[in-house]
């Protein structure tokens, strides 16, 4: 018997979900010339980092959300050959905790770009920190077009 796509369960939000964050990572380098490009050294993955809320009351949201960007990395990879480094953390749809997680991925971790969250006042945060940085976020939950350089909402209007 052949075996079902990973994907065959998931209803249509979930698969929308999946959809925006495969689509945010070509958004990455693209979507803005004012923007800084990410890119990583020769020889080194593109680290991005991913802030989703994995446990509380939209866990069910971020988890689909992030098997999304994972999938998308992995299309990346064999598309392009381009190594993709997730750096994940678990906002538990926390302000405080969204932003603290942001804030050290980009000064300790390095991330060249943030994708999150799965909820609009814990993404706001996240752009918060990515633009002060000059670090590309994209906000699959951005709830209005965002207007910052740095920041890309990708979400349904």
């Amino acid at each position: 018997m052949p075996r079902k796509p990973a994907f065959a369960d998931l209803p249509r939000r979930g698969f929308l979900a999946l959809g925006a964050a495969t689509a945010s990572l070509p958004l990455i380098g693209t979507a803005d010339a004012r923007a800084a490009q990410p890119t990583a050294p020769a020889g080194e993955p593109l680290r991005v980092g991913v802030l989703f809320n994995l446990s509380g009351r939209r866990r069910v949201q971020g988890a689909r959300q992030l098997l999304g960007v994972r999938f998308a990395a992995e299309r990346m990879r064999d598309l392009t050959g381009e190594r993709v480094k997730l750096v994940v953390v678990d906002t538990q749809g926390k302000r405080a905790v969204a932003r603290e997680g942001a804030r050290e991925m980009v000064q300790d971790a390095g991330v060249h770009v943030l994708i999150g969250t799965s909820a609009i006042a814990t993404s706001l945060e996240v752009a918060a920190v990515g633009q002060a940085a000059g670090v590309p976020v994209v906000m699959p939950s951005a709830g209005s077009r965002p207007k910052e350089p740095y920041v890309f909402g990708c979400s349904s209007p």
